[in-house]
């Protein structure tokens, strides 16, 4: 469903859907409801979305998890509505996005084909996949190989079928350079190494260069109330000036 076609379900206009898309306006819990109804969302899901945005559920008073998890939502969006104009997301330990920013939400539907961003968006799947920032990311082989490494150790520690089944995919994805990779079987290359401390893409006719820094919010003992924040800051001031001048267009 196209953002016009969305906004003419809900009877609201193009523009205000594109504010509330991207931040610019609060939407009330009624329009949450048009837009939910819109696009015939099942309770749950209509639900988790009313709870990140502060109202009550469709299903009655939260329980004592989800009343915890909306606090988890809270703090979260407050952590990446404060690092604007500089893109960041929270996503759950399989690496699908549950909060992002305005400008991460920009830079996404700006580098990335359509078709990676419905229904659920994968950050690993976004990074690799030829239709997403592969193009766009500087120096992707080694990125792409720190990441899958990282991934694979990952499934095999934590034996996560789902991601075993990410690993699966995005190591098959074609890549200069790169052959296709499967688990066979226990890693044992030494410990879990760490996530690349940089990226750098090319976009908006510059190079922009962060350093990223990710947080754990929530419980650590609890899976369903957890949530890690990638933050992603200018590692000079040449990314700062370009992402302030295309972040802040008017027509963007």
């Amino acid at each position: 469903m196209s953002q016009m076609e969305l906004a003419l379900a809900s009877g609201i206009s193009q523009k205000h859907l594109s504010f509330v898309e991207t931040g610019r306006a609060r939407p009330s819990r009624r329009l949450l409801l048009r837009l939910v109804g819109a696009l015939s969302m099942p309770v749950a899901e209509a639900d988790t979305i009313l709870l990140a945005a502060g109202y009550a559920p469709l299903s009655g008073e939260p329980s004592a998890g989800s009343t915890e998890r909306y606090t988890l939502l809270g703090n979260a969006h407050r952590v990446l509505k404060a690092h604007e104009p500089f893109p960041g997301v929270a996503f759950d330990s399989q690496y699908n996005v549950v909060l992002s920013n305005s400008t991460a939400s920009f830079l996404l539907s700006y580098l990335v084909t359509p078709e990676l961003l419905n229904g659920k968006v994968n950050l690993v799947r976004v990074g690799l996949h030829p239709d997403g920032l592969a193009t766009r990311i500087v120096d992707f082989r080694g990125w792409r190989e720190d990441k899958l490494r990282f991934i694979r150790n990952m499934a095999e520690v934590s034996n996560d079928r789902e991601l075993a089944s990410l690993y699966n995919e995005t190591s098959s994805y074609h890549s200069p350079g790169a052959s296709s990779l499967r688990i066979t079987g226990a890693y044992r290359n030494g410990p879990a190494p760490a996530s690349p401390p940089s990226l750098s893409l090319q976009a908006f006719g510059s190079r922009l260069n962060f350093t990223t820094a990710i947080t754990v919010f929530g419980a650590a003992s609890s899976e369903q109330n957890r949530l890690m924040l990638a933050t992603y800051h200018p590692a000079d001031s040449k990314t700062a000036e370009t992402l302030r001048s295309v972040v802040g267009r008017p027509d963007r």
